[in-house]
């Protein structure tokens, strides 16, 4: 039995479960951004008609040597137009572009030039204050069409100078294609750029949607007129680079183009301290509004104070429209009290603002409000959407009963911070 037993046990001690598992070649690779550019391009010939361009035309590659401008003998009335697509490969990209103006050479003056032309320095051509540029969100048809969004328009001058900035084609604040702002363009997909030229004055006429037809046959959604161009041009030319720039987005929402240096600065908007006896700055829609001289109850120094209800009128309306343009985090600010009779329940004094001048926002609601023992200060910070806005306003109403109840106002004031310019 001893001997049985010892070999059940030998036996036993090999029987354990077990399991075994391997994950190899376990790997990181990095993404890549791969951006190419081809274009398609046309301009004037001799006979003055619109024709293909093969010199700056090309396809999808890598920029080396193609030049999208090659233009020379050019006369006044001449145009032409490109289409450029944009290829990010791989990954969601933001696309930036800068055209940089490096050249106005003055070149030969000719007699006919030296008669309107006094300039002869080695860059002192006038040609680039005279050529007209178009820039827009194109669906690939070499067309300007409705619907369409033109992103940049003015003279090889205006456009192209040394110190313009960046052009955001899509970053964290743009997308010129119409997505929602800060849409990138995504990887593995194809975006349109085209631009217009004009020698001379250049006019948009944008036409209907027809992708079966290029610019040959239904013409380029713009008109351009020469005819007022005189001889100050002859011989110069204008010389640009061109750069487009692709940025991963990922992990990289608040890329832009272009970086401000900038340190936001508090503003006043508007102030009134009534310390003229009167608020020939503010609108008195209806009612009766005083501007009292009562050196016991003068704020500040002041010896005016603006008073509503005096004569308990009904609906009395003061107002004042302050452009908040270029300005953000806008703050009002007054000082009230009340030495009369005190504010029942009846009675009601409302501080509104409007975006439009109809409809009004409620900032303040005083009521059932006994005598102040001096001024009582109020700063109130306004809502996002009155930052930016031309057309912002705000205004005191009273809506009070009739026992001469009153409210004073003084040192009413708005101010914003200066918005930075945007990196875009």
């Amino acid at each position: 039995m001893i001997v049985f037993v010892g070999a059940v046990i030998i036996g036993a001690t090999g029987a354990f479960f077990s399991d075994t598992e391997t994950s190899t070649g376990n790997t990181f690779t990095a993404g890549a951004i791969d951006l190419k550019i081809d274009n398609t391009s046309y301009t004037t010939n001799e006979a003055g008609q619109l024709v293909a361009s093969p010199s700056t035309s090309w396809i999808l590659a890598d920029l080396t040597n193609q030049l999208f401008f090659d233009f020379l003998d050019l006369k006044p009335g001449d145009r032409g137009e490109d289409t450029i697509s944009i290829h990010v490969d791989n990954n969601d990209a933001y696309a930036c572009m800068d055209v940089t103006l490096t050249g106005t050479p003055e070149n030969l003056r000719t007699e006919p030039e030296t008669l309107v032309d006094n300039t002869a320095g080695t860059n002192e051509g006038e040609l680039q204050n005279e050529l007209n540029f178009a820039w827009w969100a194109d669906d690939g048809d070499n067309v300007y069409e409705s619907g369409e969004s033109i992103f940049k328009q003015g003279t090889a001058a205006s456009l192209f100078a040394v110190d313009q900035q960046k052009w955001a084609l899509a970053d964290a604040a743009t997308n010129i294609w119409g997505a929602t702002a800060g849409t990138p363009i995504p990887g593995d997909s194809t975006k349109y750029i085209a631009k217009y030229w004009c020698f001379g004055a250049m006019t948009p006429s944008p036409l209907p949607n027809d992708s079966s037809n290029g610019p040959l046959v239904r013409g380029t959604g713009f008109s351009c007129n020469g005819s007022t161009l005189g001889n100050g041009t002859q011989t110069d030319g204008v010389v640009v680079d061109v750069t487009f720039e692709a940025v991963q987005s990922r992990n990289n929402n608040e890329f832009r183009c272009n970086t401000v240096n900038c340190t936001p600065v508090n503003e006043s908007l508007f102030a009134d301290g009534f310390e003229s006896g009167n608020f020939s700055a503010w609108t008195e829609d209806t009612g009766t509004w005083d501007v009292v001289n009562n050196p016991a109850i003068a704020h500040g120094g002041s010896e005016y104070a603006l008073t509503i209800g005096d004569t308990g009128s009904i609906d009395d309306l003061l107002r004042k429209a302050v452009s908040t343009v270029s300005h953000d985090g806008v703050t009002l600010s007054y000082w009230y009290r009340i030495t009369e009779q005190p504010l029942e329940s009846s009675d009601h004094v409302y501080v509104e603002y409007s975006l439009n001048g109809s409809t009004w926002t409620q900032l303040a609601h005083y009521t059932n409000l006994g005598s102040t023992s001096g001024w009582v200060p109020v700063i109130i910070d306004l809502p996002a959407n009155a930052d930016n806005n031309a057309n912002f306003q705000f205004r005191f109403r009273s809506d009070l009963g009739s026992n001469n109840d009153a409210m004073k106002f003084d040192d009413v004031s708005l101010s914003g911070n200066t918005i930075c310019p945007a990196n875009q």
